[in-house]
């Protein structure tokens, strides 16, 4: 795919796609670990994803387009006080069944991080803002 003429932009396509894609990937493999833990069909799981990974990505770029999207918390779809609620209770299962909580325990210490830096209320999609500099595990 030609991203541009400026040799920069297969690195700006690269930093911009890898992450969200591997991240993405990694989900669906512990999703599939999920329905196969609680015995439900796998076909199940594959038609649910494939109707919900393009509407999450529509979503989102949607939000990203909204300069004021992730800081308006009349616009909150799903706050990052939220977030962290999920998160924690996303953590315990994961470890009662047997699946790395590493990426949950990630996302969790950002999201914190949010609630901790006053943005509890804003959209979630405020995350690229977040940095949490000081990562702790989730209580257990």
């Amino acid at each position: 795919m030609h991203v541009g003429d400026d040799p920069g932009a297969a690195c700006v396509y690269d930093f911009a796609t890898v992450p969200p894609a591997m991240i993405m990937a990694i989900g669906i493999w512990q999703g599939a670990k999920i329905f196969e833990q609680e015995g439900v069909s796998l076909e199940i799981f594959e038609e649910l994803t494939e109707r919900l990974i393009p509407a999450i990505a529509k979503d989102s770029l949607r939000k990203a387009a909204d300069p004021e999207f992730a800081t308006d918390s009349g616009k909150a779809e799903s706050t990052v006080r939220a977030g962290v609620e999920e998160t924690e209770t996303l953590a315990e299962y994961f470890d009662e069944v047997g699946i790395d909580t590493g990426i949950v325990s990630a996302v969790h210490r950002l999201l914190q991080a949010g609630v901790e830096d006053g943005r509890g209320e804003h959209d979630i999609a405020c995350v690229a803002e977040l940095h949490a500099d000081h990562p702790e595990p989730i209580p257990q």
